[in-house]
């Protein structure tokens, strides 16, 4: 995996070998000098880029256990800072030099914690504990003792707190009704400009404060509920601004006093959360379809280039990409062109969490399906609302048969999803028998006392069943009581393949391994029976 810092002395790339994370699809890039030989990082952890190059993770051991690992270039192995009991947490930079970084470590539903993570004894020190679930982290001041996050206590609605880490405590911040959630979203150091969002006055909003007291939050409406600040020039006068619209995204340099917004050119993709402003020159990370990330820098007078490739050997491009509206509110990502409708297999990929949507990014997975000629088609729907995110078990059903109408004589569609969409995938083909081809389910959603099995009863299509053994979302057996059940005398149901492979959820439902990614590809491309490798 390669990282990239933007430290206060320009970007610089960070790079770490990941265990059992494969290549990426169809091609080999040249390898990158690695900055840690030991036997690879968990490809599963959370990174930090630390400014001196060393790289900070965080680590899941299961059962509740978070582990810090510091990775020096100058030493043979990781240093473990040390371990927390956390149900699930995120790292967040220092503004200051005296500790590695902070840990917001979610110890149960009613409880977060903030760590500090230091290299030298104790290592990990708690500081402060808030009455529900953080998130967000943006620090007021550039010792690292004021911290401002976003609260949900049980029952109320989400407000923008402020932590003093020296004294222990904590006090509201921004809240400007009981019932409205509002966060906090970006702060700069020098011009004390706050950037916020709030749901006050119905709707979604997103406005600014500057915090010398003189004067009240503004809402614009030149900004739109789907901008996401992600950074802010030197002087505080502009904010690069990602403006969300559906699987795609663009940026803006927003003005606050002016009051202007400048849309920037680039090419139709997706940008990344951090971003480096300088003057009017922006950096930020980059994807599309037949891109794979990169950085992309935007230059005054509107150019945009990207890092260039590594030399080597002439590659074949990666696979292109269409966005297809199918009616009914239904924005399909499409690889594979108008050929879907002629091509012996069609996938229709589910996203893996609830209420996100395909991207306009690279999806390796569905590279590895375009490259042995399966169509993909990876579906979002746009709620009465405006509200983006996947269809529900009955949008499902009606795309199924609206590609088996535009597939006459050809296989139906094969279902794949992980994760939430490995639910619904399952549903689905219980639910229609018949007018799918096969079904590929990775690390479902599985609860206990599922009736999942019974509702899949009526399938007729061959099931491809993953899980991973270090599941901390979904205990690997409650798969192997469902792979039992679909399998067992009671049932006649469809050829089954069931693995288990070494890793969590995520990387299950999304497929980020590339020996998983042959085994889903070779799935999808014409089903497996049962071989020796079922457990």
């Amino acid at each position: 995996m390669e990282l990239w810092s933007f430290a206060a002395r320009g970007p610089r790339p960070h790079s770490l070998r990941a265990r059992r994370f494969g290549q990426l699809p169809g091609k080999v890039r040249g390898e990158p000098e690695l900055i840690h030989t030991d036997s690879g990082v968990d490809p599963r952890a959370q990174v930090l880029p630390l400014g001196d190059g060393r790289v900070l993770l965080l680590v899941n051991r299961g059962g509740g256990l978070a582990e810090l690992e510091l990775v020096d270039p100058s030493a043979p192995r990781a240093h473990i800072v040390g371990q927390v009991r956390a149900a699930d947490g995120y790292l967040l930079p220092s503004p200051s030099a005296a500790q590695l970084g902070f840990l917001v470590a979610q110890e149960d539903p009613e409880r977060t914690a903030v760590w500090r993570l230091t290299d030298g004894p104790p290592g990990v020190e708690p500081l402060v504990r808030l009455p529900g679930a953080a998130t967000g982290g943006v620090w007021l001041d550039t010792d690292a003792d004021l911290l401002a996050l976003n609260l949900t206590r049980p029952g109320q609605a989400v407000e923008g707190v402020l932590a003093d880490l020296r004294r222990g405590s904590w006090q509201p911040l921004f809240s400007l009704s009981p019932s409205s959630d509002d966060r906090i979203l970006l702060h700069h150091q020098r011009s004390k400009l706050l950037l916020v969002r709030s749901t006050s006055s119905g709707a979604d909003r997103v406005g600014w404060v500057l915090l010398d007291g003189a004067g009240s939050v503004r809402f614009p409406d030149r900004l739109c509920p789907t901008h996401i600040p992600l950074t802010v020039d030197d002087g505080g006068q502009r904010v690069l601004l990602r403006r969300e619209s559906g699987a795609l995204s663009a940026l803006d340099l927003y003005a606050p006093r002016e009051d202007k917004l400048t849309a920037l050119t680039l090419p139709p993709g997706r940008t990344g959360d951090r971003a480096h402003l300088n003057g009017k020159t922006v950096r930020v990370p980059f994807s599309s379809p037949a891109r794979p990330p990169t950085l992309v820098t935007v230059s005054p007078s509107g150019s945009c280039s990207a890092l260039p490739e590594e030399a080597g050997p002439e590659l074949p491009p990666w696979a292109s990409a269409d966005l297809l509206r199918l009616g009914g509110g239904i924005e399909a990502v499409v690889y594979g062109g108008t050929k879907w409708r002629t091509c012996d297999h069609v996938v229709l990929a589910l996203h893996h969490t609830e209420g996100e949507l395909w991207r306009w990014e690279f999806h390796p997975l569905f590279q590895d399906l375009a490259s042995v000629g399966v169509a993909v088609i990876a579906p979002n729907r746009r709620s009465d609302g405006g509200r983006w995110g996947g269809p529900d078990l009955a949008g499902v059903i009606s795309l199924g048969h609206h590609l088996r109408s535009q597939r006459a004589g050809l296989p139906g569609p094969v279902l794949l999803g992980g994760g939430h969409g490995g639910r619904l995938a399952l549903q689905a083909a219980g639910s229609t028998p018949g007018l799918w081809s096969a079904c590929a389910a990775l690390a479902p959603l599985l609860v206990e006392g599922d009736e999942l099995a019974r509702a899949s009863a009526a399938n007729t299509a061959p099931v491809l069943l993953v899980h991973g053994t270090g599941d901390e979302l979904v205990p690997v057996d409650r798969a192997r009581s469902l792979r039992h059940q679909l399998a067992g005398p009671a049932l006649s149901g469809p050829a089954l393949r069931y693995l288990e492979v070494d890793a969590g959820h995520d990387a299950v439902a999304a497929v980020s391994d590339g020996a998983l990614r042959e085994k889903v590809v070779a799935f999808c491309r014409g089903g497996l029976t049962p071989s020796p490798e079922v457990r």
